[in-house]
C-alpha cells in the first residue's frame, strides 16, 4: 500500500511541477467518499491527496469538488487547472486530449 500511494504521489508531483507557482483549481468528483461537503468544507480521499501532492511538491493547490459530468467541460473551459477523475472513456479522452493516469486503490481493514 506504502507503495502504491507513493507512485501515486510521485506521478501527481510530476503533473504539479509542471504548473505555475499560482494558486492552482484541481477538480475532484463530488461523491463521497472522493469529496463532499462537511459543514463549509469540502472534504474526503481525493481532497486529501491534492493537499498532500501541494504540500510535496510545494504548491498551492485548491480542490474543488464538481459532477463528474462536468469536469471535461471545466477543463476544457479554463475553470481550473487538472482533474482527478476515477475512469474516462474514450470519448471522454479524445475530447479532453492527453490523459495522464493515475490508478488510485482504496483498501479497507477486515471486520
Amino acid at each position: 500500500m506504502r507503495i502504491a500511494m507513493s507512485a501515486v504521489l510521485a506521478a501527481g508531483m510530476l503533473v504539479a511541477a509542471t504548473v505555475a507557482a499560482r494558486a492552482e483549481t484541481v477538480f475532484v468528483p463530488n461523491n463521497a467518499p472522493w469529496a463532499f461537503q462537511q459543514g463549509d468544507k469540502t472534504v474526503g480521499i481525493l481532497v486529501t491527496v491534492t493537499q498532500e501532492l501541494g504540500k510535496r511538491a510545494g504548491l498551492d493547490l485548491a480542490a474543488r469538488d464538481v459532477p463528474v459530468a462536468r469536469m471535461i467541460d471545466s477543463i476544457n473551459t479554463k475553470q481550473g487547472d487538472f482533474a482527478m477523475i476515477g475512469a474516462l472513456t474514450k470519448i471522454d479522452a479524445d475530447q479532453v486530449g492527453e490523459v495522464f493516469s493515475i490508478p488510485i486503490v482504496a483498501l479497507a481493514r477486515k471486520l
